[in-house]
């Protein structure tokens, strides 16, 4: 039989050849994102978690529960890493039912990531600003909303990113249906991009209503101001969705976007817990000795 493993995935640009042992990679970028998503992300939620220990509510619980999906998460891209190089630099063989086995969960545990993670900052504006009606009907509409996006995942997965019946999973890539999963994916991105806007902005005209001093104000609408950098990731995974219905290297837009994935994952964990950690560096960090003499000398 033929040996797959001679053969690239992809025919490479005129002018250049397949490097299989040397080639361009976004292996560094990869690693390093997800090294540094995830430390902060865990020091983010300890320093919530330990903070809101004898009052703990249903956001800690929801955003403890991200962290550990998102860990796993990180686990299933970090798998991928041989993959992370231009589709003429991988060899045919590395698709296989391994890899098709490693996509589809992906799938299935981002789709709980996203809902834990961003239903987590939901139920934290519901601790903040729960006297308020409209903000109490926009928080539950867009929990509702968020299970319904990122759930859909699961039967959309199970249908064309899984066997069916007489199949293997090595032969589900020569299926045609993955294909049609970006198209999928597309719109729940569009559409996921719009709930962090929302996300972003809601909190905004409460807290300019609140009667605190202009300084108190800036500073509450800094802590939820990190929740730009989730749109932008947001944005930015949308363009490399796109561009992945119709490129010639699907693996380098693919590593693009999971680098953008995990930043979106982890951007929301961080959001949630900034109020937390917030009060922790005020109630703890702040009556460290060294940070007291710094203060005494300036």
């Amino acid at each position: 039989g033929i040996d797959l493993c001679l053969y690239p995935a992809g025919a490479p640009p005129e002018g250049t050849v397949s490097n299989f042992e040397n080639p361009e990679t976004l292996v560094p970028v990869l690693i390093s994102i997800c090294v540094i998503m995830t430390v902060i992300s865990v020091i983010f939620t300890t320093c919530r978690l330990f903070a809101n220990r004898k009052k703990m509510w249903w956001s800690d619980y929801f955003v403890a529960t991200a962290l550990i999906l998102s860990l796993g998460q990180t686990g299933l891209m970090l798998a991928q890493t041989r993959f992370a190089r231009h589709q003429w630099d991988v060899r045919a063989c590395w698709y296989d039912g391994t890899y098709t086995k490693i996509l589809f969960s992906q799938e299935i545990v981002l789709a709980f990531v996203l809902f834990f993670s961003k239903t987590s900052i939901f139920l934290l504006f519901h601790q903040i600003f729960e006297v308020q009606r409209p903000m109490r009907i926009a928080i539950r509409v867009g929990i509702v909303f968020s299970a319904l996006l990122y759930f859909a995942n699961i039967p959309l997965s199970s249908v064309l990113s899984a066997p069916h019946v007489g199949e293997t999973w090595a032969s589900v890539l020569l299926s045609g249906r993955p294909q049609k999963e970006l198209i999928w994916g597309v719109v729940q991105s569009a559409v996921g991009t719009v709930l962090d806007i929302f996300i972003f902005v809601l909190p905004i005209p409460v807290i300019l209503r609140l009667q605190l001093s202009t300084k108190k104000k800036v500073q509450l609408l800094a802590v939820f101001t990190t929740a730009l950098v989730g749109v932008m990731a947001s944005v930015l995974s949308l363009v490399y969705r796109i561009e992945a219905l119709d490129t010639d290297d699907g693996t380098w837009k693919y590593t693009s976007l999971l680098i953008c994935s995990v930043v979106e994952n982890d951007v929301a964990i961080i959001v949630s817990c900034t109020p937390g950690v917030a009060n922790f560096t005020r109630v703890y960090v702040s009556e460290l000795r060294i940070i007291k003499s710094l203060r005494s000398n300036l």
